[in-house]
């Protein structure tokens, strides 16, 4: 997966937020913005079967949250 092209591709209307661990992605939240890019929707949330249970979308989730505080659950 190439980290670098989706994000290019993603800029200006979401925004991406990822959880790894020994390099290896565990979880990944998608965020739908909206003008002024400072608010939205979480519109995505995937986590690996391993990491399932062990509080990784959680944590995915608050993190999130914490730099985007006016996001919303959809």
């Amino acid at each position: 997966m190439d980290i670098d092209a989706l994000q290019q591709q993603l800029i200006g209307f979401f925004a991406l937020f990822a959880a790894r661990f020994n390099d290896r992605p565990q979880a990944a939240a998608q965020v739908e913005l909206d003008a002024p890019w400072e608010e939205g929707g979480l519109t995505g949330l995937c986590l690996r079967p391993e990491t399932r249970r062990r509080g990784v979308g959680l944590y995915l989730a608050n993190e999130t949250r914490r730099q985007i505080p006016d996001i919303v659950s959809c």
